[in-house]
């Protein structure tokens, strides 16, 4: 069954910061064009404070932590995060133009109305993008279809662990093990087995899958290299679960997935940004021999 692509977990929160900065911008403009009309004298001058309020604003949201996918998916936590944060910057700014004496450049009427309708700008815009993200949450745009590689004890547990992750975004759609039905057996946790590790190739090409986890021991080496063989031709990011694993890993060598450490085996060749840049690099190659003329 296809499903449409989806969107990455790093790329949007990007997006959303430089769309959060940019509107701050725009309504210190829009505000600086009426105090201009009205005969205050606005200073030019206010651009810089404008544009350092912007940058404070998208540094504290993201102290804030509310640029991720999981709070975009929030109602009212995220709303009182942001205007606390908001408020923060707001007051920050307030309390620098008072110790460098810059009471007339900005007034207490620009930046009272910079606050309310920074306020109400900033939270329109993240109930936009709540409606967004749950539009695209239901056409499986935000979620990481995942597949699991080995069942039995090991695959149930690896399971049962992601499925306790709250705000979540996998969805664990089949398991595929190369062992009999002795040992592993047509369903693990409610996921169906869907054949082998040589039908996972025919099954990736049918539908998205996104996430490959090996639910094996860190000691099966044999059996993880001989599966990456098969594997590594198609564009997935590949990981082992290493949850009953008892041993410290390095900051570097792996991630986890909510509460569940994860080891990197492989990063799909094109993924996240390099999309965007590979994107853009090729319309504007093709803008440009498009605009030339050959005799």
């Amino acid at each position: 069954m296809p499903y449409e692509l989806a969107y990455s977990p790093i790329v949007l929160p990007g997006l959303v910061r430089t769309i959060e900065a940019s509107l701050i911008v725009a309504v210190g403009l829009i505000l600086c064009v009426c105090y201009g009309a009205s005969g205050y004298g606005f200073a030019w001058n206010t651009l810089a404070v404008i544009l350092g309020i912007a940058l404070l604003a998208v540094l504290a949201f993201q102290v804030a932590d509310i640029y991720q996918v999981q709070a975009f998916r929030g109602r009212e936590k995220q709303y009182m995060r942001l205007a606390s944060a908001w408020s923060v910057v707001l007051l920050i700014a307030i309390g620098i133009s008072f110790f460098a004496i810059a009471d007339d450049q900005l007034s207490r009427a620009w930046l009272g109305s910079f606050y309310f309708l920074g306020m109400i700008t900033l939270i329109t815009s993240r109930r936009i993008l709540f409606l967004l993200v749950r539009s695209w949450t239901r056409e499986g745009r935000l979620i990481r279809r995942t597949v699991i590689v080995g069942g039995g004890e090991r695959g149930s547990a690896l399971i049962a662990a992601l499925k306790t992750q709250k705000d979540s975004d996998i969805e664990v759609i089949g398991v595929f093990d190369d062992r009999g039905d002795d040992r592993s057996g047509d369903n693990c946790k409610g996921v169906p087995k869907l054949g082998t590790v040589d039908d996972l190739m025919e099954f990736r090409r049918r539908t998205r899958v996104d996430l490959v986890i090996f639910s094996l021991p860190v000691s099966a080496e044999g059996r993880i290299l001989q599966m990456l063989k098969k594997l590594w031709v198609l564009p997935l990011d590949i990981r082992l679960a290493a949850h009953t694993e008892d041993m410290q890993f390095r900051p570097r060598s792996h991630s986890v997935l909510g509460d569940v450490p994860v080891i990197h085996l492989f990063d799909r060749p094109l993924a996240d940004w390099d999309v965007v840049r590979s994107g853009c690099s090729t319309r504007f190659s093709a803008a440009l021999f498009s605009s030339r003329h050959y005799p």
